[in-house]
């Protein structure tokens, strides 16, 4: 009896082990296989984290053209002297590009802009494309131009991309040159119709400094009109324009009329006086009746006394609405 209790204690004790044995391998079977499953999802991640730091090509493109862009200078070589409205420029316009070290870049493109047209002071801009020789320079002949201008030529690297830091340092290596175009009608016989007006609101005489700016400015066949009244100022200009033809005929190219006015009060301070006039003009084709321009010039100036606060007033927006004529007519 005492043997049959025992065998049957060491058959379950028996039995035990294997099961343990069994669970044991069954364990490290499972954790086997999530080690190899965290491998996977840890290499996978790994290279995900790779995905989401490369820099795309794009970027790459224009990070190495911002760094050349900050090693090259650019410089205006040469510029033709002004020129007439309907004539052409005698020569081009030169630009050169230079490394940090001041050798000639080559094969750069540039961009040149540059005014083509315009509706009185509303200026229309054209762009071009230039490629620099084995010298590291461009030229740019412009064509005939067809409008008169007081205005510039500008040449700047070609942004390489559109994103706003290229852009912005592209425009940030730009020069400019001269672009002066005047009009045509200098050679010609022109009148003025300009008269001043006082402080209140009421017409003095003829505007003699217009008269005289316009004069030192190339338009040397000029007079006053030959009509004293200021009314024709609340007319249409086709009235002034029938007025005055009825009286000189077609012998006359253009006509300048308008009025020089106060902008606001003389102001005074601390015993100096600020005068503000402003110049409302309008140049008219004598032959035809057509308007050829039309400005509104402005300018303020400081004196000591009310007299000469207004007269270097008179005297400067003069100066500043003759030369937009000469260059906008």
């Amino acid at each position: 009896m005492k043997h049959k209790y025992f065998f049957s204690i060491i058959i379950f004790l028996l039995a035990l082990s294997i099961g343990l044995i069994c669970s044991c391998a069954t364990m490290q079977k499972t954790a086997k296989a999530e080690g190899r499953e965290l491998v996977v999802k840890m290499e996978s991640s790994s290279e995900i984290d790779e995905g989401k730091h490369a820099v795309p090509a794009a970027v790459q493109e224009e990070l190495a053209f911002l760094n050349e862009l900050s090693r090259v200078t650019l410089a205006v070589a040469a510029a033709p002297s002004r020129t007439t409205k309907n004539v052409a420029f005698t020569s081009a316009y030169k630009v050169r590009v230079r490394d940090a070290d001041g050798a000639p870049v080559p094969d750069f493109a540039l961009t040149v802009s540059y005014p083509v047209s315009r509706e009185n002071d509303s200026i229309v801009y054209a762009e071009q494309q230039l490629i620099t020789d084995k010298n590291g320079e461009a030229q740019f002949m412009p064509d005939v131009p067809r409008f008169s201008f007081d205005d510039a030529v500008a040449f700047y690297p070609t942004p390489q991309g559109e994103s706003s830091d290229v852009i912005a340092s592209c425009l940030a290596k730009k020069v400019t040159a001269p672009y002066r175009v005047r009009t045509d009608l200098l050679s010609k016989s022109g009148i003025v119709y300009v008269f001043d007006f006082n402080e209140s609101g009421n017409v003095l005489t003829n505007s003699q400094y217009m008269l005289k700016e316009l004069i030192n400015a190339g338009a040397t066949r000029l007079g006053n009109s030959p009509i004293a009244s200021a009314n024709y100022l609340n007319q249409s200009i086709e009235s002034l324009y029938r007025a005055t033809r009825n009286i000189v005929g077609a012998s006359y190219g253009f006509m300048v009329a308008g009025s020089v006015k106060f902008a606001n009060p003389v102001q005074s301070d601390g015993g100096k006086y600020t005068c503000a006039l402003v110049a409302d003009i309008t140049c008219i084709d004598m032959q035809t009746g057509a308007v050829l321009y039309q400005t509104q010039q402005a300018t303020t100036a400081t004196a000591e006394s009310l007299y000469k606060a207004t007269d270097d007033c008179r005297r400067a927006l003069a100066a500043k609405t003759a030369r937009a004529i000469i260059y906008g007519m």
